[in-house]
C-alpha cells in the first residue's frame, strides 16, 4: 500500500485534473480522460502485440497475459439500470478486454489496485484506451457494469493468478486498432504497459463453411462421400460389386466344378451313377 501511495504522488497533472472532473459535467470528464489517455500513450516506451498471446513480464513483480478482447453492442448484467447496467446506443458499443495476472514474487504478496479504477487510487490506477483516430474510450465504472471477472483491490500470494476484465465504451464504428494503456501504479510502480489491439483479433470466430446438407466440406485429399450420406434425403445408388471373401483367398483350394446341375430326380440318380468315387487313402 505504501508503494501505491508513493506512485500516486508521482502522477501527472492530467490525473489530478481527472480527479477534479469526477464530479464535473460529462464533457469535462471526457476531456480529462482524453488528456490522460494521450499522456499515457506518449509515456509508453514499448507496445506489445495483443493478438500474439505472449506474456509481459516484470521480473520479480508480475506476469501479464492479454487473453481475449472483443466488442459487444450492449452489456447484460441481469440488473436494472438503477442498480448498475449499460446498454449501448446507436453511437456506442463496448470493448471488453480479459487479462491474466500472476504474482511473480517468490516471497511477498502483490497488491493489485485494479485497472478498473475501483481500488484505493481510482484515477491513478485506471486503464486508458485510444483508438486509431486518437479518441479515448471511456472506462465503464464497476458499479455501472458489475460483470463477473471485474476486480477491486486484491492481494495476490506468491505465484497466485487472477483474471481481470476491463470494459470500455467506444464509438459504434470499430477502429482498425485500439491502444490499451495499463498503469504500473496499480502495483506501486511508475510507467505504463501498452498493448496494441488490431481489429482482426476482436472478431468472433468465423463459422466453418459447410457442404449442402450441413456437414463440413471434406478435405481436398479425402474421398467425396455419397450425397445421401451428407443430407440423408436421397438413396445411395447400389453398386455392382461383390464383397471379398474373408481371409486370404490364395490359401484356400478352388471350389470343384460340378458342371450343370440335373433338372429332376432321374437325372440326379444318373449323375451319381456316372460319377467317379475318389480313392480311399
Amino acid at each position: 500500500a505504501a508503494n501505491n501511495a508513493s506512485a500516486a504522488n508521482n502522477v501527472s497533472a492530467a490525473n489530478a485534473s481527472g480527479a477534479n472532473a469526477a464530479t464535473s459535467k460529462p464533457s469535462e470528464t471526457a476531456n480529462a480522460d482524453q488528456a490522460r489517455a494521450e499522456q499515457a500513450a506518449a509515456a509508453v516506451t514499448k507496445w506489445f502485440d495483443g493478438s500474439s498471446g505472449s506474456a509481459v513480464s516484470l521480473p520479480g513483480v508480475m506476469q501479464l497475459n492479454l487473453t481475449a478482447a472483443w466488442l459487444e453492442p450492449q452489456l447484460t448484467v441481469g440488473q436494472s439500470p438503477a442498480e448498475g447496467s449499460s446498454a449501448g446506443t446507436a453511437d456506442t458499443q463496448y470493448l471488453l478486454v480479459k487479462l491474466l495476472l500472476r504474482n511473480a514474487a517468490a516471497d511477498r504478496v502483490l497488491v493489485y489496485d485494479s485497472w478498473n479504477g475501483s481500488g484505493q487510487f481510482p484515477i491513478e490506477c485506471s486503464a486508458a484506451l485510444l483508438d486509431d483516430a486518437g479518441q479515448s474510450g471511456r472506462l465503464v465504472p464497476l458499479k455501472e457494469a458489475p460483470l463477473p471477472g471485474r476486480q477491486k483491490e486484491v492481494g495476490l500470494q506468491p505465484s497466485e493468478s487472477l483474471e481481470e476484465l476491463l470494459v470500455f465504451e467506444v464509438p459504434a464504428k470499430a477502429a482498425e486498432q485500439y491502444r490499451l494503456m495499463l498503469p504500473r501504479a496499480a502495483f506501486g510502480q511508475s510507467k505504463w504497459i501498452g498493448f496494441e489491439l488490431p481489429r482482426i483479433m476482436l472478431r468472433k470466430p468465423i463459422p466453418v463453411e459447410v457442404a449442402d446438407g450441413g456437414d463440413a466440406a471434406p478435405a481436398a485429399d479425402a474421398p467425396a462421400a455419397p450425397r445421401a450420406m451428407a443430407n440423408q434425403t436421397e438413396p445411395v445408388a447400389a453398386t455392382n460389386t461383390t464383397a471379398a471373401p474373408a481371409g486370404n483367398a490364395a490359401d484356400k483350394p478352388a471350389a470343384p466344378d460340378n458342371g450343370a446341375q440335373p433338372d429332376d430326380v432321374k437325372g440326379l440318380l444318373e449323375s451319381i451313377k456316372n460319377s467317379k468315387t475318389p480313392p480311399t487313402p
